[in-house]
């Protein structure tokens, strides 16, 4: 992710919290993208995809 995906992209989704604060962390203040995880979209309520192999 990069400086200009902020601008570039409508939503930005990430997969775990962690990641979430990392990326608003980065996200500049003029920027319009929102960002989610993409577990929100989940119906059965699972936020996080944790990454498998950890």
């Amino acid at each position: 992710v990069t400086a200009e995906d902020f601008t570039k992209f409508d939503y930005i989704l990430a997969m775990e919290k962690k990641h979430l604060s990392a990326l608003e962390a980065m996200k500049p203040d003029s920027a319009s993208a929102k960002l989610e995880l993409l577990g929100s979209y989940d119906p059965s309520g699972n936020q996080e995809i944790l990454d498998p192999s950890a």
